[in-house]
């Protein structure tokens, strides 16, 4: 892929040709999710399956199990860093919105606004980093993410923009998180990913 145009086309062609490998895809990852405790590998299972797509490699059912399986113990890792960055940042935030008499703390929620916003933004690239890189390091894959966002801001721009209307439309669809919603956009954070290495 040497442009834009040519990564739009390759999910245009994805979708017209491979629909039914993101959906069961998808569908997959919504039945490896019901355990509850399994929902970390789950995304590991939809985000190794779509990477494989993104690489042409052929798939089935097994591809998204082997990738739950090889990637058990950064997803937990990658899920509880999320988890506790994002719920120290909405602690921050409820802090200074209930204290409004201080000033300087509106001052503070906007900063902890902004980080929570980059922090979600990073993780479009995050974990098919993990997936690219030959060891499953989350801080590498933190690291590197924030280097594709700092040399490609236009391109990340747009397609953080692209992945937000998926699910805010989805929310509107609900039913499509069952069946194409979490698989396009990790399809999409795949192909971003793979697209922007190519330019390094």
């Amino acid at each position: 892929m040497n442009s834009t145009k040519d990564y739009i086309r390759t999910v245009l062609e994805t979708i017209q040709y491979s629909f039914g490998d993101l959906l069961v895809g998808n569908v997959l990852w919504v039945l490896l999710m019901l355990p509850i405790i399994t929902i970390p590998p789950a995304f590991a299972g939809l985000y190794y399956g779509t990477s494989q797509m993104v690489h042409n490699e052929p798939i089935t059912r097994r591809t998204f199990i082997e990738g739950f399986k090889r990637y058990y113990r950064a997803s937990y890792v990658w899920f509880f860093s999320n988890v506790v960055v994002v719920g120290i940042l909405l602690f921050n935030i409820d802090l200074s919105i209930r204290s409004p008499q201080l000033s300087w703390l509106k001052f503070l929620s906007g900063i902890y606004w902004v980080l929570l916003a980059s922090w979600m933004l990073l993780q479009i690239y995050t974990f098919p980093l993990l997936i690219q890189q030959e060891k499953p390091r989350l801080v590498l894959a933190l690291r590197n993410s924030a280097i594709l966002w700092f040399k490609h801001i236009v391109f990340s721009l747009l397609l953080s923009v692209v992945i937000s209307v998926l699910v805010v439309a989805s929310l509107f669809l609900f039913p499509f998180w069952f069946v194409i919603t979490a698989s396009l956009i990790a399809y999409l954070a795949n192909l971003g990913v793979v697209y922007l290495l190519s330019k390094e």
